[in-house]
Parts: C-alpha cells; structure tokens; sequence
C-alpha cells in the first residue's frame, strides 16, 4: 500500500507542483525507513519534487540534491542501469535549472545530456536534447548559434527523423523554450507514445512563442503532457500572439487540467479544447472507463 501511494504522489503531485508535495516528501522518508526505496531512489525523488514547486528557493535545493546524485555511484556510467540513472538526474537538473533562469547550468548538462543520449545510440533523445541545447544558448545570449542548432534538428526530422509524435519535448510544436521565442506554431500530429511540452517564459506549451500565433494540433492517441506559461495558453498561441489556430482532440480522450480547482478530474466532453486553452497545463491521455462504458462515458465524444 506505501508503495502506491509513494507511486501516486511522486507520479503526479510531483508533476504539478502542487502544495501537497510535502506530503510526497513525508511518504518518501516513510517508504526509505521501511525499505521500499533505495537512498539513491529516495534522493531523486526529493530533487523531482523540489523541481516542481513553484517556489525558487526549493528549485534551488533540487539543484544541489541532483548536483550530489552526479557524484553517486548510481550515476557514473558502466552499463544501462546508471547510464538511466544519470539520464533520469540529468532531465531534473535541467528542469530545475531552465525554471530557476540558471541559464548556464541548464546549457552545461544539456550538453552533457545530448552527448550520453548519443553515446547510448538514442536518436530520438539526442534530437530532443539538441534542441534544448539550441535553446539554451538562445537563453545565455548565443541566439544567432542557438537557432542554427534548433534549425538543424528541425532539419533533421524533416529529413526522416524519428517522428515527432514520439519526441518528448514537443519539437515543431513552437514551443518557446524549444524554439527560442518568436516562431508561429506549425503542425503536430501525436498518434501515440508520450509527449511532454513546458513552455519557456510568455509562451504556449504547444504553439506559439511570445507574440507567436498557434498552429494546427491534432491528438488522436497516446499521452500528452503540456504546461503553458502564466500568460501564454497550453495549446495555442503565445502572449499576445492572437489566433491560437486549431486543436483537435480523438474521440476516446479524455483531459485533465493540472492545476487549480478540480485538478485531475476529467472535463466533460464539451469542455476538452476550452481547458486546454485557458488552462496553465493539461493533461490529455485515452480515457480509460474506469466508472463508465465508452458508450455513455461523459468525459470524451461518441464515436
């Protein structure tokens, strides 16, 4: 019973940066004292929560927690096991880092993060990381060279790459931290897989940069993950970025709001776009009936 509700906590209150992490933290210490997680496993799961919050003085203590987690054991590469686990240390630092402005740090572990991704012969991730990289230096001044390499990547997957609709961080999307600000949504089209999007400053999770218009969503399958900024939406435009184009969501799903009032109950059908649009994140996943027929289910359209 720990287990799941460590599994629950850490899995999603840990993703909203919820006030409640607290309780997450008591249940790690709890599960730690009783042998259900590892030191390391427990380490980790801290700097997560702490990468969430919104508050940057707990940001910053999930950069020192994943600082020390580099130096473990776990994470100094000999096999997939810690080439994983530094994988995994790596993705919290950057998140930390990108949501704090430590602009440099999240450019050194790019870096870092790329090259791995490369070494392990994942292509897929090492696009995904090459564009953060891009956008990281958009970030510390080196704008002219940060959008050639974003370019590149884009190239990249025009040219046969895997598939955007299995990369994680939204690529051709226009998210802002993705593609350095300014650039209009274009297409994405998500079948399956898992997509993660988080916008960069007055941009949408998915669509456009600051000033920037939304393209043309469409998700019919899999599980997309997306955070907006303060004032840009989650899907579609950026801060004053007018039209925020069209979303179209597959009959069978379902969409979560991940903040505020009613957090992670299911919308009703009719109320799916509009959440997406005037929420600061969505979660948007197959709905899965646990109550409900597929026939009379109220939170999806009747095929």
């Amino acid at each position: 019973m720990l287990k799941k509700i460590l599994i629950f906590f850490c899995g999603v209150l840990t993703v909203i940066g919820c006030s409640r992490s607290f309780k997450a933290l008591a249940i790690i210490d709890s599960a730690l004292a009783v042998g259900n997680v590892s030191p390391f496993r427990a380490q980790f799961l801290r700097a997560k929560i702490h990468a969430n919050s919104l508050e940057g003085l707990q940001r910053d203590q999930a950069i020192v927690l994943c600082e020390e987690l580099l130096d473990h054991d776990s994470t100094q590469v000999v096999d997939k096991a810690t080439a994983a686990n530094r994988n995994d240390v790596l993705d919290v630092m950057m998140d930390a880092c990108r949501k704090n402005k430590d602009d440099k740090k999240w450019l050194r572990y790019a870096i870092e993060r790329a090259q791995l991704s490369r070494d392990q012969g994942m292509e897929t991730e090492s696009l995904r990381m090459e564009a953060e990289v891009g956008a990281a230096m958009a970030r510390v001044g080196r704008r002219e060279e940060g959008m050639i390499k974003l370019e590149q990547v884009i190239g990249a997957l025009e040219k046969g790459a895997p598939s955007v609709d299995r990369m994680a961080a939204g690529i051709g999307s226009g998210c802002e931290y993705i593609t350095g600000g300014q650039r209009h949504g274009g297409s994405l089209t998500v079948t399956g897989g898992y997509v993660e999007a988080h916008a960069g400053e007055d941009g949408a999770g998915i669509g456009g940069g600051e000033d920037a218009y939304g393209g043309n969503v469409t998700i019919t399958g899999g599980e997309v993950r997306a955070y907006g900024s303060p004032n840009g939406t989650t899907i579609g435009a950026g801060e004053d970025g007018g039209s925020d184009g069209s979303l179209t969501l597959g009959d069978l799903l379902m969409v979560r709001p991940a903040f505020g009032e009613g957090w992670f109950a299911p919308v009703a059908a009719d109320q799916r776009v509009n959440t997406c649009r005037n929420h600061t994140g969505v979660w948007i996943m197959v709905c899965n009936h646990p109550e409900h027929t597929p026939e009379n289910c109220p939170y999806h359209k009747h095929p």
